[in-house]
């Protein structure tokens, strides 16, 4: 069994080519059918007179040319489902990095709101702790106010006592 090389190219497609493709397919077909007894044995197409040499068989073209055109469509097909394969693969691949890329954009987004809401938190607590200092001075403001008014309470009754 001698392989030749590749025998043509063309878009990426390479045929090879079996030199003994005959004896394949011969050897094949013996193979299949085992119940083909030594009796029934084919009509050889050439064989050397007076010789034993081996029975030789010419294949059928229409059939060689049926499969090769068969094969030629299956390679087609598959060369196009291929195409199609790699064509869902790279849209695949796009959608997964603009799906990476927006939650990347809301992971971000988010932080950002949460270290604005934390710094709002921190400026509100500032504000109420100052807010609370204003009011421990208003306490002491309040007890001046009533100081102060005990004081005029008292200078008025004692004017008022003073003209009676």
């Amino acid at each position: 069994m001698v392989n030749e090389g590749p025998s043509g190219s063309s878009d990426n497609q390479c045929s090879f080519v079996a030199s003994d493709l005959e004896k394949r397919i011969r050897e094949s077909s013996r193979m299949s059918d085992p119940a083909r007894s030594e009796e029934s044995s084919p009509t050889p197409l050439c064989s050397s007179e007076g010789s034993l040499s081996p029975v030789c068989y010419t294949p059928d073209p229409h059939v060689l040319l049926g499969m090769e055109a068969h094969a030629k469509c299956i390679a087609a097909e598959l060369d196009v489902l291929m195409r199609d394969l790699r064509g869902s693969l790279h849209g695949m691949s796009d959608l997964t990095r603009e799906y990476a890329n927006c939650y990347l954009t809301s992971i971000s987004t988010s932080c950002d709101s949460v270290d604005a809401a934390i710094k709002s938190t921190y400026a509100m607590l500032a504000k109420t702790e100052e807010l609370m200092g204003v009011l421990k001075s208003k306490d002491k403001l309040q007890q001046q106010i009533k100081q102060l008014k005990r004081l005029v309470d008292m200078f008025e009754s004692h004017f008022v006592n003073s003209l009676a």
